[in-house]
């Protein structure tokens, strides 16, 4: 079973790969409609990813809420943001990785993107982003400015799932900025929401951008850490050499 220290945020990093060969036992712990959601993909690989990805979070808050993966029962806020009783949580993925946040009662929002080499990461910058955003990206050269780009967006995607809001929070009513310390500094239409939130840049690996977004008027903890593939049933294993705490 794990803690959950109060003031602290949980993230853990997996490694998909290392997870197919038990894909049968994530499945199993999905409820009904997880699994209709998982048979409509249109491609194998985005339904295992699916499956394996939404059976670990269950495993996961089963452990921290001593309860049966396959009986969590989640809720949602008003934007459709699933959350459980006593736990916040988000999960994302990209690629061959995932992250997923937890925090105790804390709105959380987490985000990892792959540096996909086909898009036209200008363009979409100059249409989507702030001008600050855009500035900062232009003021780079070469493969930095591809990694600026993805940690903004990263960024702003941690944040709008955190709201619970999504795209409909409006991309163009907020600006972030990568501090040198990895902090994210947030600017935001809204008086006092900008404050709110407690924003850091994450480094998993190599080839990936990923940020979290918590609200909190509170200094707060993040313990990282890698998830090894379940060996027994219902028992999940970290790797303790690839631990990191830091500080929101």
């Amino acid at each position: 079973m794990f803690e959950l220290r109060e003031r602290a945020v949980d993230i853990w990093s997996v490694d998909l790969a290392d997870h197919c060969s038990q894909i049968s036992l994530y499945q199993c712990c999905l409820s009904d409609s997880e699994k209709d959601r998982a048979a409509r993909f249109h491609f194998d690989s985005d339904r295992e990813q699916f499956i394996i990805t939404h059976g670990i979070l269950r495993h996961l808050l089963g452990q921290y809420l001593n309860k049966n993966p396959a009986d969590l029962s989640f809720k949602t806020g008003e934007q459709g943001k699933p959350y459980i009783d006593g736990l916040e949580f988000n999960l994302s993925h990209s690629h061959d990785a995932a992250l997923i946040a937890v925090t105790q009662d804390l709105p959380v929002g987490i985000d990892i993107e792959f540096h996909r080499t086909e898009i036209e990461f200008l363009s979409l910058a100059e249409r989507f982003f702030s001008t600050a955003e855009y500035q900062q990206i232009t003021a780079l050269e070469g493969e930095a400015q591809k990694q600026r780009f993805f940690d903004i967006w990263s960024a702003k995607e941690a944040f709008i799932k955190g709201t619970g809001k999504g795209l409909s929070y409006g991309l163009e009513k907020f600006s972030t900025t990568i501090e040198i310390d990895d902090a994210i500094h947030l600017v935001t239409d809204t008086v006092g929401e900008a404050k709110a939130w407690k924003m850091k840049k994450l480094t998993i690996k190599q080839g990936f951008s990923a940020s979290i977004a918590v609200r909190s008027s509170h200094r707060l903890t993040y313990n990282l850490r890698a998830l090894n593939r379940l060996r027994i049933f219902p028992q999940i294993h970290a790797v303790p050499q690839q631990y990191i705490e830091g500080v929101l």
